[in-house]
């Protein structure tokens, strides 16, 4: 758990430095999620798609978001996300 709270501090600081950065906020999402914060985790996750991260295909299979994609609304939210972003580029 030690490595998930240095993790997080990191990608807060990394996203301080660059609110910009999608993989930073995909990472804090990751962070969370190993941390059993899955609400924290969804909130990254979104902040990062909104931003633009757009590799939905490695997001479906990250083994650090397990948890949060065991949540059938977090399925569907994954879904209607590509649906909306199909055809840009990430």
């Amino acid at each position: 758990m030690k490595e998930s709270r240095q993790a997080r501090y990191y990608y807060l600081r990394s996203i301080l430095r660059n609110p910009g950065n999608t993989i930073s906020y995909y990472n804090l999402a990751c962070a969370y999620a190993v941390a059993g914060k899955p609400g924290r985790a969804f909130a990254c996750l979104k902040k990062s798609v909104d931003k633009g991260y757009r590799d939905f295909e490695w997001l479906r299979k990250d083994g650090d978001l397990r948890s949060l994609l065991r949540a059938p609304f977090v399925l569907r939210w994954v879904e209607v996300q590509e649906e909306m972003t199909e055809g840009t580029l990430f």
